[in-house]
């Protein structure tokens, strides 16, 4: 077989023998899109021939314009693929999947390169690039905060907060309800059901971790709901504090607290997410991570 016949583009449902040899986004699991309930759902893939394995993942659904988008309930879908795949097949790939009036969400690059040149050369009409900040776990350390941000998880630690990992039900209510409240503070409305948290809480126990930072009176000070986006990637997906907590900044010990905690369990990034709405610049909320030894790359958003 030819490299050019090595690699065959699929879409539907993958058979049993089909596997895939590499690690993948949790959006793609299965039960987390059936959690979501999608109206419409195309899976598209590259598979390698050879050895029937599966080395690219695409799946698109639609938004409420009937527009198709990878993916619209997640942070972001696009090709994602194994990164020892030739750049040549991804290009013929993707080729395959552009159509007219398509979205594609693309992720930061720290959750691969390989796509992102090849993207940026096509044929979309717009492209609204946010700004994203990351840390990078392996060698975090308070040395590399501003002199702000430790002063503030100094103040934390000396009223004695700690973070927690809840694991229980009542706990993930109150912790749905908590981070509402935070919300409703600012105008807004949380962007996940108390019933959607409890099933992806339930059917990804593995994926979906929530923390809280309590005071010695084990009163919330702030918390967040964190996704396991890949082996080695953690996203922030959910923080907040009350106004009446903000004198002790309990979103800089919150971060700081939970990176050091997958530090110790091997993780690579913990993702801290946009900080930018529809690409302009959340100037404090950008200064706030960068100042929490966060770095700036960019998640684009392609439209054909």
């Amino acid at each position: 077989m030819t490299d050019k016949n090595k690699y065959i583009s699929y879409q539907g449902d993958l058979s049993p023998n089909q596997k895939i040899d590499y690690p993948t986004l949790c959006y793609y699991d299965s039960e987390y899109l059936n959690v979501q309930s999608y109206q419409v759902i195309e899976k598209k893939y590259l598979i390698n021939q050879e050895k029937n394995k599966v080395v690219g993942i695409c799946i698109l659904s639609v938004d409420q314009n009937q527009r198709k988008v990878s993916l619209p309930k997640a942070p972001f879908g696009s090709l994602y693929v194994n990164e020892s795949i030739e750049s040549d097949q991804i290009k013929s790939w993707l080729n395959k999947i552009i159509q007219p009036s398509l979205i594609l969400r693309h992720y930061p690059p720290i959750y691969g390169k390989k796509v992102n040149h090849l993207l940026e050369k096509s044929s979309f009409k717009r492209l609204i690039r946010d700004l994203n900040h990351h840390i990078e776990l392996k060698n975090f350390n308070l040395s590399m905060l501003h002199d702000m941000q430790k002063r503030r998880i100094q103040k934390c630690l000396k009223a004695g907060f700690r973070l927690e990992k809840i694991t229980s039900v009542e706990e993930v209510i109150q912790t749905h309800s908590y981070l509402s409240a935070c919300r409703v503070e600012q105008g807004l409305t949380i962007n996940i059901t108390q019933k959607k948290l409890l099933l992806l809480f339930n059917k990804l126990p593995l994926n979906y971790h929530i923390f809280q930072v309590l005071n010695p009176k084990n009163e919330i000070m702030a918390a967040t709901i964190v996704v396991k986006a890949t082996e080695n990637i953690i996203y922030n997906y959910l923080p907040g504090n009350l106004k009446s907590s903000n004198s002790y900044s309990p979103m800089a010990f919150l971060i700081f607290q939970m990176a050091k905690y997958y530090q110790d369990r091997s993780f690579q990034y913990l993702d801290l997410g946009v900080s930018s709405i529809n690409g302009i610049e959340q100037i404090t909320l950008a200064l706030f991570k960068e100042r929490m030894g966060a770095k700036k790359s960019f998640k684009d958003t392609y439209y054909f």
